[in-house]
C-alpha cells in the first residue's frame, strides 16, 4: 500500500506550532490515505516524492501512482543447515 500524506491549507498553523512545541512529544498533523494507487490533481506549490522536490508545474497537473506488480523483491540467502 501506499502511504500519501499531505497538509491541508487548513492545517498549516498546526503543522507550524507542532514545529515549533515539541515535535518528539506528538504526531505529525499531518492526513494520511493509505492506496494501491492514486490519481493526484497537482495544482500550486511544490511536490515532494521520497527526498525528491519537485517545482510547481504551469499547467495544472494530473499525476498516476500506483505500485508495480512484483515491483519489489526481497532476497534472502539460504542458511546452512
Amino acid at each position: 500500500m501506499l502511504d500519501i500524506v499531505y497538509l491541508p491549507i487548513e492545517h498549516r498553523k498546526k503543522l507550524i506550532d507542532w514545529l515549533t512545541a515539541e515535535p518528539d512529544d506528538t504526531p505529525i498533523p499531518l492526513d494520511e490515505i493509505k492506496a494501491r494507487k492514486a490519481t493526484l490533481v497537482w495544482r500550486e506549490g511544490p511536490l515532494r516524492v521520497d527526498d525528491e522536490v519537485f517545482d510547481a508545474p504551469e499547467l495544472e497537473s494530473n499525476i498516476h501512482v500506483e505500485i508495480e506488480r512484483d515491483g519489489l523483491r526481497v532476497c534472502v540467502p539460504k542458511s546452512e543447515a
